[in-house]
């Protein structure tokens, strides 16, 4: 059994989950299940960008990639300070990934980096 925490003599509460500035702290996940929220929460913005342009018909790539910058990327990037390792970037790039690969109408076994070259993007990698 763990020792519980005190401070000033008072015993401090331990919880399994906390969620801090909309960022989940899980006591045993890690990071793993803020990562996962904002693998959630992209995919919905995404939905929702996706079938607004279509209701609008904005069909221009460019349009496309400026609203995905404006309304996906911040989601996806949310707390990138403190939960940035190498595993939570390639599962947050997925995200990004699967919007060109959809946008372009190609497989997704497509290379990822001649899908972000078509495009002119780099990786989220480099802006977090």
């Amino acid at each position: 059994m763990c020792q519980a925490f005190q401070y000033e003599g008072e015993a401090i509460e331990q919880l399994n989950f906390f969620k801090y500035l909309s960022v989940e702290l899980h006591n045993t996940k890690g990071m793993q299940a803020a990562i996962q929220r904002l693998i959630i929460l992209g995919k919905k913005v995404v939905f929702a960008l996706r079938r607004r342009c279509a209701e609008l018909r904005i069909f221009d790539p460019a349009l496309q990639c400026q609203l995905f910058d404006a309304l996906v990327k911040p989601v996806l990037s949310y707390g990138c300070e403190v939960w940035s390792d190498h595993v939570a970037r390639e599962q947050l790039e997925v995200v990004h990934r699967a919007f060109f690969k959809s946008s372009l109408g190609v497989s997704t076994t497509t290379s990822s980096y001649v899908v972000l070259a078509e495009f002119g993007r780099f990786p989220l990698e480099i802006f977090w």
